[in-house]
């Protein structure tokens, strides 16, 4: 290759290079400082480093005898104590509250080894700029084995703001840690308060055995029991439900579990939001609407009666307070069902689902006669104007008048002759289970297509003519 030639390359080459080069450097936007203050080192808001744990404390499980906490909303302590083989921590600063020892002994353990995730400066002496030098929240710790420890507390990262700083007393150690883990540092002693104000549901406990609410906005109160015919019988002789309440009153309907459930499944392990009042004062009751309730909810659970108070509403919830517990709380409004419920919002489509032998009589009546079906609960047998019936066709019809008939909620009042009606009678037994001594369903027509179905006279739903015409045609086949 000539020289020349050899001088051009190379030439081309290094331009090349140099045209890359300027690219790049123009495509990299210049760092532009802060105008405003130009001289601020702003290197202490985050760590540019991976993070690692750093060890603030590191002692045995369960060695701190005495925790105690200051902070703009006060100050309060916590002490050890042992109970058989384990340790717990108590605290006076609740008054008659009741403390939830569980979450006071995993807050107070945190504190037996905790990390930061960074070093932020070894040696500060600006304390003021992460908010250590007046801290908004001092830990003073005391060990089993004499030893002790000052936490200080100040400010969230401004760039990261799931950390706060943290340092030692007496030392300019700075160190970023996660804010979840000690967030209770800055909270009062009512953040350790027990929430869950009841038992929770268990075959021991069974299920509450009525519930009755009272509200402003009710002309009547509602009364909710528990469908006990559904335990110790024979399954094959019980009607299959999923359904395990019901309305006793205004109406008597069963309850479709899955849009009513929460009624009777949240006074089972009552739970609060967070505790609002230690004391239950005439001022704070009045404060909170609780001396005179919008809703009041007395039920039986696990052999006790509660009355359960529902205030105004609050951000997010409602104020409650618990007949013979102390303090007062808010409760979330997805846990405070009973305040908002409709009736008939919450009536399951198959409103009846009575055990067969806890009817003594069942009374058919279409535009082909009035059918009196007898039920003989000692032999299993089923009559009809003294004649035997067929059993296994009368258990189909059965299965029948009892099922979902509801197609379609419909509420305004339709009154008249019905075309066809199905009166359930009770044994005497079971007029307290079933809160009445008999349950009549009427069809009414009222637009040539569709049926209101009516039960013990108010209107429920619609069902289609198909439906009513079916239910027809099965009494015909049996008689």
């Amino acid at each position: 290759m000539k020289q020349s030639v050899k001088a051009v390359l190379i030439a081309a080459g290094v331009l090349l290079v140099l045209g890359i080069a300027l690219a790049v450097i123009l495509l990299v936007p210049e760092k532009t400082p802060d105008v405003s203050e130009p001289n601020v080192n702003l290197s202490y808001l985050w760590d540019d480093g991976e993070e690692q744990l750093v060890p603030i404390t590191s002692k045995p499980q369960n060695s701190i005898l005495e925790l105690s906490i200051e902070n703009e909303k006060g100050s309060f302590a916590f002490t050890r104590h042992k109970r058989d083989s384990s340790y717990y921590w108590t605290t006076d600063a609740l008054g008659e509250v009741l403390p939830d020892e569980a979450a006071i002994g995993r807050f107070v353990d945190s504190f037996t080894f905790l990390c930061g995730s960074s070093v932020v400066e070894e040696n500060s002496s600006s304390l003021e700029k992460y908010g250590l030098k007046d801290p908004l929240a001092t830990v003073k710790i005391s060990f089993e084995d004499g030893s002790s420890a000052t936490l200080l507390f100040g400010i969230k990262n401004p760039v990261r703001d799931s950390y706060v700083y943290c340092c030692e007393s007496g030392s300019g150690r700075v160190i970023l840690v996660e804010y979840s883990a000690v967030e209770e540092v800055y909270f009062d002693a009512r953040a350790f308060a027990k929430l869950v104000l009841t038992e929770e549901y268990s075959e021991k406990t069974g299920y509450p055995e009525y519930i009755r609410i009272e509200r402003k906005d009710l002309e009547t109160p509602v009364e909710l029991r528990y469908m006990s015919e559904l335990e110790g019988a024979d399954e094959e002789l019980v009607i299959t439900t999923s359904n395990l309440y019901r309305f006793t009153e205004p109406i008597s309907a069963e309850i479709d579990a899955s849009r009513g459930g929460n009624l009777y499944q949240g006074v089972c392990g009552l739970t609060m939001r967070s505790c609002e009042f230690l004391e239950q004062s005439e001022d704070n009751l009045k404060a909170c609407g609780l001396d005179d309730p919008f809703a009041k909810v007395t039920f039986k659970f696990n052999g006790t009666e509660r009355a359960l108070l529902i205030g105004n509403e609050t951000d997010g919830g409602y104020y409650a307070a618990l007949e013979g517990a102390a303090g007062i709380f808010s409760i979330a409004k997805n846990r405070a069902p009973w305040r908002t419920f409709g009736v008939f919002a919450v009536i399951s489509k198959r409103p009846l689902s009575p055990y067969i032998y806890s009817c003594e009589n069942v009374v058919v009546t279409t535009p082909n006669g009035e059918y009196k079906f007898d039920i003989d609960s000692v032999t299993h047998t089923f009559s009809l104007n003294g004649k035997a019936v067929d059993t296994n066709g009368f258990k189909l019809l059965y299965q029948e008048l009892i099922g979902p008939v509801g197609e379609e909620l419909y509420t305004e009042q339709t009154d008249g002759a019905p075309y066809v009606s199905v009166k359930f009678n009770y044994k005497s037994e079971y007029h307290g289970i079933y809160g009445t001594d008999s349950d009549e369903l009427s069809y009414l027509a009222f637009d040539g297509r569709k049926y209101a179905v009516n039960l013990n006279g108010k209107t429920l739903f619609k069902v289609g003519e198909i439906y009513v015409s079916r239910l027809i045609e099965s009494v015909n086949d049996l008689v």
